[in-house]
């Protein structure tokens, strides 16, 4: 059996404010006045196919555990692998520690969309066009890809959300977590990196009559990857973790001990265990119970938590 951090360790990390930390926030630009706050965007077509890229020409921007390639510029390589670099010890920490990476894992920044696709056509991601990040499915030991068209707070954004699940499908083979799951992981820790404006685009969502039904937003098989579920989505995991009264972690002040009922819940969900007995399971699954907590998390306030 694979050691795992101990209870009180992990738990003392979910209390951290490491996730969400406000340090080195970016601040991805604003869409233009009228324009839908939009993903992970769809992107818009392009009238004319470029030339293939031509990967020997790119800039690396390379970590330990990361190797990222740009055909833009050496600095978008290089935050953009300093990024990850941070996250991968964030992932190390919060799901599997005892996971170690073979080699370096790869992430292709692609300037345009149809370079963009072709890369996702070969593994059978032809709806790759409608993501900004794309890590294959069955292939995780292949790159990542991400479109690098919308700037480079958006790139890392995207990268973040692509490497996370590229991650989570190494460190936990032929497991298949639902789907809310993994894209829950991926926009929890997306959003670490911008907490303050994913906060104002829940903000926005919720007095604009925007907000995501949690019928909706945890559906099984959902793709809907627009920048409005991936802000609740993480979100949601932020304040299950630390917030919520049935599920965040916290140190027993009787016993000295550290309770993590969702942070639990999550990594039993990932090494494939049963979460039926789980009182965060009921929480997420029983009608009323689950009207309530959606109730309260969108009553909470976000903003400049």
């Amino acid at each position: 059996m694979t050691a795992k951090l101990s209870r009180i360790a992990l738990g003392l990390l979910a209390l951290s404010p490491w996730a969400f930390s406000q340090e080195g926030q970016e601040t991805p630009p604003p869409k233009p006045a009228g324009e839908a706050a939009q993903e992970h965007p769809a992107p818009v077509a392009q009238p004319e196919a470029p030339a293939p890229a031509d990967w020997s020409q790119a800039k690396e921007g390379k970590t330990e555990h990361y190797l990222v390639y740009s055909l833009q510029s050496e600095q978008e390589a290089k935050e953009v692998a300093n990024t990850l670099e941070s996250l991968f010890g964030k992932y190390k920490q919060f799901l599997k520690p005892d996971y170690d990476a073979e080699g370096q894992m790869s992430v292709l920044i692609f300037p345009d969309l149809a370079n963009y696709n072709s890369f996702g056509d070969e593994f059978g991601g032809a709806a790759s066009s409608s993501y900004a990040a794309y890590c294959p499915e069955d292939h995780p030991e292949k790159p990542v890809a991400v479109l690098g068209s919308q700037g480079l707070a958006y790139t890392k954004l995207y990268a973040a959300h692509g490497a996370t699940k590229q991650f989570l499908r190494k460190a936990y083979p032929n497991r298949v977590p639902p789907s809310w799951i993994e894209d829950g992981l991926a926009s929890m820790f997306e959003v670490q990196i911008a907490y303050q404006w994913s906060a104002k685009v829940l903000e926005d969502m919720k007095a604009n009559d925007n907000f995501i039904p949690f019928d909706q937003l945890l559906r099984p098989g959902n793709t809907d990857f627009s920048r409005q579920r991936v802000s609740e989505l993480g979100l949601l995991f932020y304040y299950l973790i630390h917030i919520c009264e049935d599920s965040k972690a916290y140190i027993d002040p009787i016993t000295n001990k550290t309770k993590q009922p969702f942070v639990d819940y999550l990594q039993m969900q990932l090494e494939g265990k049963n979460v039926s007995d789980l009182d965060v399971h009921k929480l997420l699954t029983d009608p009323e119970r689950r009207k309530k907590l959606e109730e309260e998390f969108k009553a909470y306030k976000f903003i400049n938590q």
